[in-house]
């Protein structure tokens, strides 16, 4: 069951009751270390983020706050949407225009309007929680650019000949054509022979950008032994 947050409804305001004591399970910087370690711990990690974020949050707050899913882009014309959870209140896990989902904090037992975590640090976990899934999730996304990007620069390299290849490396690692001709024991010609028919095969027009190629490739700069 969903419901709609812009109907006026707020989350800045605390009407609970004061003879009700908030129930402190930790400070808010002993969340933030939390959140700021497990970013740490699982960035770049091919794993179900948010369902290890989930178990994360539920651990640190023993099992006072829980997080709960739901995707949303944040739109002009589209209401936003909460999960709604018996004895439990949510707060916006949101960065930027991206909706991850709610915190959903628990009230203490016998009161209907007090929260067993202060709603200001309930709001301030909900935000880093958004902000660590971003940044996780974003990581990811590079990560699997640049796999792609190493799998075409492979693809491109493996349409050269083995000699081709060899003077590519010596290229990634910085040496002149007279200095790859004396390493190879071939002629300078030769080097920029193969050098000519490298550029025609990887489609393009300068030492740079066959540098590129072969370091998105994987060649190493100190790519082992050169002689």
């Amino acid at each position: 069951m969903l419901r709609d947050t812009q109907n006026g409804e707020k989350y800045t305001t605390n009407h609970a009751d004061s003879a009700a004591p908030t129930i402190q399970k930790a400070s808010y910087v002993q969340y933030l270390t939390h959140i700021i370690a497990f970013s740490q711990q699982y960035y770049g990690a091919d794993e179900d983020i948010e369902a290890q974020l989930a178990a994360e949050i539920t651990a640190i707050t023993s099992d006072q706050a829980h997080l709960y899913f739901h995707r949303q882009f944040v739109s002009p014309t589209l209401p936003i949407m909460m999960a709604s959870v018996t004895r439990r209140r949510g707060f916006l896990v949101r960065w930027g225009d991206v909706i991850y989902g709610s915190l959903q904090v628990s009230y203490i037992e016998g009161f209907n309007d007090q929260l067993t975590i202060s709603i200001d640090q309930c709001e301030r976990l909900a935000n880093d929680c958004g902000w660590c899934l971003h940044v996780l999730e974003n990581e990811r996304i590079r990560q699997v650019q640049n796999q792609q990007s190493r799998k075409d620069a492979q693809q491109k390299v493996a349409t050269l000949s083995a000699s081709e290849c060899q003077v590519l490396e010596f290229m990634v690692r910085g040496h002149s054509t007279r200095t790859i001709a004396e390493r190879l024991q071939v002629s300078k010609r030769t080097v920029e022979t193969h050098q000519r028919h490298i550029y025609q095969m990887l489609d393009i027009h300068s030492q740079r950008e066959a540098v590129l190629i072969g370091l998105a490739a994987g060649m190493k700069v100190n790519g082992g032994d050169d002689t």
